[in-house]
């Protein structure tokens, strides 16, 4: 209930925390894995090491996506992380929307 959130709203932020400041950091990685892939894309300059390193971060991604994936309490740990959050301190975690778009 409301009643209980509200009573538990620091345990929930500081047991949360981890896990939602991973998510963070995982969806940050995320986009600069992107444009960096775009930019090496544009680039179209073709040699052994370039390559090789393209295509180990395109693995890492898509494993690292893959493990994101199969963490089907996500949206949970980050919905009710922002709900303590906004109780606590009146406003959303900032990287709160870009989660939730991810």
């Amino acid at each position: 209930t409301v009643a209980q959130l509200q009573k538990e709203k620091s345990e929930i932020l500081k047991n949360l925390a981890l896990y939602y400041f991973t998510f963070v950091d995982v969806m940050e990685f995320k986009d600069h894995v992107c444009e960096l892939l775009n930019t090496i894309d544009a680039c179209q300059t073709v040699n052994f090491d370039l390559t090789k390193n393209y295509l180990d971060l395109v693995v890492t991604y898509t494993t690292l996506m893959i493990i994101l994936s199969r963490i089907e309490e996500r949206k949970a740990i980050i919905g009710l992380y922002n709900y303590a959050h906004e109780m606590t301190h009146g406003a959303r975690q900032v990287q709160h929307n870009s989660l939730c778009s991810h």
